[in-house]
């Protein structure tokens, strides 16, 4: 199998390579995915209010940062930018035994590909896992995306993407925090 780990807000895959590389202590392979990790969230504040406007926004925002598709006018990530587009050339650039993790046509085969993520890379992982059916989905940290305010002035309600049923079975979902 294959680990594709996605780093958290202004992190690289060198910030985890101690985690990345016990991904491959059992046998995995193991890669670090360098992306645009700050994005997902861009223009999103208005959903982050007492009375929020839009409570999918985010959901806009990480296809876009997964995808490259111009759903979102906040976030301007290309496809071969997007999480997608880089993992296809990386495995493409690495070549055998990489490229047999994708298909034909050159994407990603993610129902052999376990996604994992840190923060904001978790939430881009778990929304991964929601849109592709992945072997597995490892958060650490996350998924994350609030929307609403307490009246603490913190976030109270998650974002309604993490609720929808997706690609990915929950048993095969797994979530880590860190106190």
């Amino acid at each position: 199998r294959l680990v594709v780990f996605l780093p958290g807000t202004a992190l690289a895959p060198d910030d985890y390579s101690a985690l990345i590389a016990d991904f491959s202590l059992p046998g995995f392979h193991a890669l670090g995915l360098f992306y645009p990790s700050a994005e997902g969230q861009n223009g999103c504040g208005r959903s982050r209010t007492a009375t929020p406007v839009d409570l999918n926004c985010t959901f806009r925002e990480r296809l876009r940062v997964l995808t490259g598709e111009a759903v979102s006018t906040h976030t301007n990530i290309t496809q071969p930018d997007s999480i997608v587009g880089r993992v296809s050339k990386a495995l493409a650039y690495l070549g055998a035994p990489w490229t047999r993790w994708l298909d034909a046509a050159g994407s990603p085969r993610w129902e052999r590909i376990v996604v994992a993520g840190h923060s904001n890379g978790a939430d881009h992982a778990a929304f991964l896992a929601k849109t592709y059916r992945t072997a597995r989905a490892l958060f650490f940290s996350g998924p994350n995306d609030w929307v609403g305010q307490s009246r603490y002035g913190t976030y109270s309600v998650s974002a309604p993407w993490l609720f929808e049923s997706g690609a990915t079975p929950p048993a095969l979902r797994y979530g880590f925090a860190l106190w």
